[in-house]
């Protein structure tokens, strides 16, 4: 009983224990991404819509901010189907209620065989399901302004579903 007493004292005198210190945000990231979606364009007030090829991209994101937790990404690109060709990607992210929320803005280049340019846009939202590993799933819209696979004067827009998977490098 004298023991049980002694060891309550000692530890209500002791000092408090230092808390862990919270996980910080990786450095890098990198996320393998696949979208689909549909494809509109055209000039002189004529449009079309059709099936967008298949984007597939790999990317690593480098952390710039903690709060709100912002990161630059680049990344390699390529277009699947009867067009296919290679390119590049970089741009912004935003995760502003992360790591569920996220914004990005960027521009993309493809580059051969056919190229193509233009600005990117996505909201997205990513699952979690164990530390340093995540599924996202953005709505993406890519804004293409230029390059040989377009016809002069005709822009196009891609509104692509995006799947990924991504892990903390660092």
């Amino acid at each position: 009983m004298r023991l049980a007493l002694a060891l309550l004292l000692l530890t209500l005198a002791a000092p408090p224990l230092a808390a862990a210190p919270p996980p910080t945000d990786p450095l890098v990231s990198v996320e393998v991404r696949a979208g689909l979606g549909v494809e509109t364009g055209g000039a002189s007030g004529a449009t079309s819509v059709r099936r967008s090829p298949i984007l597939v991209s790999a990317r690593a994101a480098f952390a710039i901010n903690a709060e709100p937790a912002t990161a630059s990404y680049v990344g390699v690109l390529a277009e699947t189907g009867d067009r296919a060709s290679v390119g590049a990607v970089a741009g912004m992210l935003l995760m502003p209620h992360r790591p569920n929320v996220r914004v990005a803005a960027g521009v993309m280049w493809l580059m051969r065989p056919y190229s193509l340019w233009g600005a990117t846009a996505s909201v997205g939202r990513c699952l979690t399901p164990s530390r340093g590993f995540r599924v996202c799933g953005d709505a993406e819209a890519l804004f293409l302004v230029g390059g040989s696979d377009l016809p002069s004067g005709h822009t196009a827009i891609e509104w692509q579903f995006v799947l990924g998977v991504g892990f903390d490098a660092m």
